[in-house]
């Protein structure tokens, strides 16, 4: 079969072609735990916020939802599509701005504080030396892409959520970056009929929680049409598009640690 042409740089489940394809692989079955029921005296009712997402969670195939006084916790299937996360996110109501995203012990983990915490404003831009050297890096993995046949219209695309992605910072530590390699790959001809033209992959290094808002808002409607988040390496193996490694994740990986592993469908809408 012919291989897709795609570069990587270091530093019955609902969604499009691309999460579907990721579903077929996974058994979503799944079970809930919820917390003690409200009329056990030794356990008080669970906040508002936390039942939506609880409920949210299981029917995107999480296997535990956890309460106390501090937060809402959501253990969620190794791999989640778009389509779940908008649906998780619209579960979150008001709170949706607070709900964080990160990886626990090798599970995919949703977390709502419940102390009214929210994300701090964003960080001013990184120095210009830096910003620079990223922005000529996706210049020049786009250009070799040029030569794969994809539209111009795509690339700028993929080009404008990339270096987006790349803010973005941990919800912890706001000056410490969360992603550490990302790529493109780009369906051959004769894949272009059973794949998307050209798909966006990124990690977000282990031990790293993101604001799972900003997330959707750095990628864009563009990018969060169609695609899933994953601890599960082997998909990119899959794509054939392999992501490098830093030497801190890959020591916590071999700690039993996971990557967050995302990969987005460039979409490619007409003109207004």
């Amino acid at each position: 079969m012919a291989r897709p042409c795609g570069v990587a740089v270091g530093a019955d489940s609902p969604g499009g072609p691309l999460a579907a394809s990721a579903a077929s692989r996974e058994d979503k079955g799944s079970t809930m735990t919820l917390p003690a029921s409200p009329a056990s005296p030794a356990a008080p009712a669970s906040p508002p916020a936390h039942r939506p997402l609880a409920t949210a969670a299981a029917a995107a195939g999480g296997t535990k939802s956890e309460c106390t006084a501090e937060r809402s916790v959501h253990t969620l299937a190794s791999t989640v599509s778009f389509a779940q996360l908008k649906t998780l996110l619209k579960a979150a109501g008001d709170r949706v701005h607070s709900l964080l995203l990160g990886s626990v012990d090798g599970d995919l983990v949703l977390t709502l504080p419940l102390d009214g915490a929210t994300p701090p404003p964003p960080p001013p831009a990184s120095k210009k030396r830096r910003r620079d050297a990223q922005a000529e890096e996706v210049e020049l993995s786009v250009h070799k892409l040029r030569q794969a046949k994809v539209s111009d219209t795509l690339l700028a695309t993929a080009e404008r959520a990339i270096l987006s992605v790349l803010q973005l910072r941990d919800a912890q530590e706001p000056d410490e970056e969360v992603v550490d390699a990302w790529g493109l790959s780009a369906a051959t001809q004769e894949e272009a009929s059973t794949r998307p033209k050209l798909i966006l992959a990124a990690r977000i290094k282990p031990f790293h929680a993101v604001w799972l808002k900003r997330l959707k808002q750095a990628l864009g409607d563009d990018c969060f049409a169609d695609g899933m988040i994953t601890t599960d390496p082997s998909m990119a193996s899959h794509l054939e598009l392999a992501l490098p490694t830093t030497p801190a994740t890959r020591l916590a990986e071999a700690e039993g640690q996971k990557s967050i592993i995302l990969f987005a469908t460039v979409s490619e809408r007409p003109p207004p």
